[in-house]
């Protein structure tokens, strides 16, 4: 490469040979064919568009806030006439996902107005906000309080499964603790 041996970036970034040390900040990174980005040797993304080893573990969607009180593990609703989320309710029949700040993959949205977007974990693990008692494997609904799950270990027809339960909680304050996004 043209590059190989100088050094980039205020001197942030070195590349010798093929390999790339230092630290790069960038939106985007573009990997050319027959090459792979590596950490510590282990593969991170390959030009197959594999990807193994995500510091997080969700994949979520910018939807457009309808509420500017959404906080990261608020249970959410779609509200399709105003194209927009909010935080979960009981009554609502569109619950969607929880808002996430964990994600691994990001999806829509516009990159010049983000605060205008919620990302909404879609499938994966994800940080929710619960109440009560909740033990791991615990199926999880929204409570009497909007944004909030709580266990149910009764099957209420008619009340969607947000997820399963990934930890304990125990108490009746609220915490954010890991669920696996299952939507029913």
């Amino acid at each position: 490469s043209a590059a190989q041996g100088k050094t980039l970036n205020d001197g942030k970034v070195d590349i010798t040979g093929d390999t790339l040390t230092g630290t790069l900040t960038t939106r985007t990174v573009n990997i050319q064919s027959g090459y792979t980005l590596q950490h510590n040797g282990t593969t991170i993304i390959d030009t197959n568009g594999i990807v193994a080893r995500a510091k997080y573990n969700d994949l979520a969607e910018l939807f457009t806030r309808g509420d500017n009180d959404i906080e990261p593990g608020d249970v959410l609703a779609y509200y399709w006439a105003t194209d927009s989320v909010h935080k979960a309710a009981r009554c609502d029949e569109m619950i969607i996902g929880v808002c996430s700040d964990t994600y691994g993959f990001l999806l829509g949205g516009d990159e010049n107005n983000p605060e205008k977007y919620a990302a909404v974990a879609l499938t994966g693990r994800v940080n929710v906000k619960v109440v009560g008692k909740v033990r791991p494997g615990d199926p999880l609904v929204l409570s009497s309080v909007s944004g909030i799950a709580q266990s149910s270990l009764v099957r209420y027809y008619g009340i969607p499964i947000i997820g399963k339960a990934l930890a304990p909680h125990d108490g009746e304050r609220v915490d954010r603790i890991p669920m696996l996004v299952v939507m029913s």
